[in-house]
């Protein structure tokens, strides 16, 4: 509901409301709306500055094809489903491997705890349909997490999107997109070392 009707409901229920004004950056108003439109056209750092960080996504990884296994890079496949996503493409990104579990606590309630350590692994992100090999009728998150080695299944990942690399391409064949993977990699690295 908007304004008038919390202030409705607030007499009728007998709870207090505090209206806060709208808040401007740049003499444009924040809002969710406008942020989710920025991200969409892929106006990142537009986005980041009325959000007062970068822009960041959440999916939990689900078993994939095992195709970038095979060929040397193995991608966690996000449920991105929920979320605002960029236009399709390439990306350097962080990725916070979220570690999470429900544990029980005093009167038989449960408790979140987190034992994520905030480590930001370095990353590429691709975000499309794969055309090469012509199975995605709908865009997947798949990321390629830098110098890692472990199963992230079933495991929350937090995003953040630091640079757009390319868009999406379709390739003749598999080794010419392993060489532009390649590509994509160096590139991605020679970004995070101005951001370090």
């Amino acid at each position: 509901g908007d304004s008038r009707l919390m202030k409705q409901l607030a007499e009728k229920y007998r709870f207090t409301f505090l209206e806060a004004p709208s808040y401007e950056l740049e003499g444009q108003v924040v809002s969710s709306s406008l942020i989710r439109s920025l991200v969409r056209e892929g106006k990142l750092k537009e986005a980041g500055a009325f959000l007062g960080r970068p822009y960041s996504f959440f999916g939990v990884v689900h078993p994939g094809s095992g195709r970038g296994k095979t060929v040397g890079f193995p991608t966690a496949n996000l449920d991105s489903a929920s979320e605002v996503m960029p236009p399709e493409g390439v990306y350097a990104v962080w990725a916070r491997i979220m570690d999470c579990e429900l544990i029980p606590g005093a009167g038989g309630k449960m408790r979140l705890e987190d034992r994520t350590q905030n480590r930001r692994w370095e990353a590429v992100l691709n975000y499309g349909k794969r055309p090469t090999f012509g199975e995605e009728t709908k865009p997947v998150a798949e990321v390629h997490v830098l110098d890692f080695e472990g199963d992230l299944t079933q495991k929350t990942v937090e995003v953040t999107i630091g640079k757009h690399l390319r868009p999406e391409m379709t390739f003749a064949n598999q080794d010419l997109l392993c060489e532009q993977i390649e590509r994509d990699i160096e590139v991605a690295r020679k970004f995070f070392l101005t951001q370090n």
